[in-house]
């Protein structure tokens, strides 16, 4: 499988588009995305673990630069599909083994996502429960 840097314009959108759209439907599962600068951690790590991968990948041996990324809190994905689109390319894109990275937040993300997704859907609004 191949490995692509995402872009940190796409990290920025992710955490903008998590912390203010979705911040009510994910916070009861993990204590990190009830505060903005501890969620700016995890997406850091994503994007640490994005490039880590890309250069275990391609064995590139200059040192990849892990500066910090400013993120600009203006940026945001149109809409869910995109948001879920997109952590579904960053999970895509970290090959770490599940014992030298946590997929906890982005699993959670993403399935909180489809669901949010899902339930805004006429059919299921208007389909019987139970």
């Amino acid at each position: 499988m191949s490995v692509k840097m995402i872009s940190n314009i796409t990290f920025s959108k992710v955490l903008n588009s998590l912390f203010y759209n979705y911040h009510h439907r994910i916070k009861p599962y993990m204590e990190q995305f009830q505060d903005y600068n501890k969620m700016k951690g995890l997406v850091e790590e994503l994007r640490l673990a994005n490039k880590k991968s890309y250069a275990l990948r391609y064995k590139y041996n200059e040192e990849v630069q892990y500066f910090g990324l400013v993120y600009d809190s203006n940026e945001k994905f149109p809409n869910n599909t995109s948001t879920l689109k997109a952590l579904q390319a960053i999970k895509y894109n970290i090959e770490l083994p599940e014992n030298e990275f946590d997929y906890t937040f982005i699993n959670t993300a993403i399935e909180v996502l489809k669901n949010a997704i899902i339930e805004d859907l006429t059919e299921w609004q208007e389909a019987e429960w139970g």
